[in-house]
């Protein structure tokens, strides 16, 4: 298990304390986890690259990643000779982040769709879903948890009009 404050400028405007638990499943403060997954998704939908620092502070060391829109994942290192060299690590839709590829689209479940955007003042994902006449609403801290309450709004609803 890792632990590594993700940066993703130099100014520290964006950071973010994540722990690493086994290959390619990671943990995060709720609220950090939904800002960050909404900066990814952002910048994914604009298919741009995203570069970030992880900084190990018990190692003391800093490793540099380059998260693409396809889920893959490339280790950057600089060579003074050379320039940045890319090293493969994760292949597409295999990344640490790449659950979020299925967020890059409209959530459907049986039929109905859904469609959320990020609340920065709540710190959470809120969406709506129409259900014949009825508007319902649906949210969560990290777009999982935002993803099961779809479900559940759905599965609430069908069983209210039986």
């Amino acid at each position: 298990m890792k632990e590594y404050d993700i940066i993703l400028d130099d100014q520290k405007t964006m950071s973010f304390h994540i722990t690493e638990c086994e290959e390619g499943s990671w943990t995060a403060d709720p609220e950090d986890q939904g800002k960050l997954e909404n900066y990814l998704l952002t910048m994914w939908n604009d298919a741009r690259a995203v570069t970030i620092k992880l900084y190990d502070s018990k190692a003391m060391e800093c490793h540099y990643l380059l998260l693409l829109p396809d889920g893959s994942e490339m280790k950057m290192e600089h060579d003074p000779g050379k320039g940045y060299i890319l090293t493969p690590v994760k292949p597409a839709g295999k990344g640490r982040f790449s659950y979020l590829l299925a967020y890059n689209c409209r959530l459907v479940y049986k039929g109905y769709e859904g469609y959320e955007e990020y609340d920065e003042e709540e710190c959470m994902f809120v969406g709506v879903v129409r259900a014949g006449t009825e508007v319902l609403t649906y949210g969560g801290r990290t777009l999982m948890a935002a993803h099961r309450d779809f479900e559940r709004v759905i599965e609430s609803y069908l069983s209210r009009k039986d």
